[in-house]
């Protein structure tokens, strides 16, 4: 019984040390506004400093001033945007992107169509394929810079802090 209880002990407090475990995330507070965004360390972030230098990768936190990505270490002032892409982001801008392909893909059906048919039949057919495949390459160009941008973050509307939070995983 002591064996039981000793090795339920043990488990218990590995557990509650995953449970309550500190975090830190770069937290996003909109200037004049009640609004905040909160990225995980180790996400994946897009950043451009002030002197325009442009930075991919996932950030880690140094300390409450300063933040890494892969080799390079810079500091909250040096940042002058800041893009995260999101999972709604990611969602939409595929199924945009899908939609206009499609889309696209039928208005070159009418078009190919147009020139087997008869010169009235294919007037008819370039009437829509035209149209068709204009408004298809529109949306999968939309459907792309929702997918590929993300979202911006930029140093005048928001003010960028470093922050502990307190991680609970029940």
């Amino acid at each position: 019984m002591k064996i039981k209880g000793l090795i339920l002990f043990i488990l218990l407090s590995l557990i509650s040390v995953n449970i309550f475990s500190q975090t830190n995330v770069l937290k996003l507070n909109k200037r004049n506004a009640d609004k905040t965004k909160t990225i995980n360390e180790g996400k994946k972030i897009r950043i451009i400093t002030t002197d325009k230098k442009k930075i991919n990768g996932k950030f880690e936190i140094i300390d409450n001033k300063n933040i890494s990505i892969d080799q390079d270490t810079l500091t909250l002032q040096e940042i002058e945007i800041i893009r995260k892409k999101s999972t709604a982001s990611k969602i939409i801008g595929g199924i945009f992107t899908g939609e206009g392909l499609f889309i696209t893909y039928l208005g070159s059906v009418l078009l190919i169509q147009s020139m087997a048919e008869a010169p009235i039949v294919a007037v008819f057919y370039i009437m829509f394929g035209v149209p068709i495949t204009s408004l298809g390459i529109f949306v999968t160009a939309t459907g792309s810079v929702i997918l590929f941008s993300g979202k911006k973050y930029k140093n005048n509307k928001w003010i960028y802090e470093i922050e502990a939070i307190e991680k609970n995983n029940e």
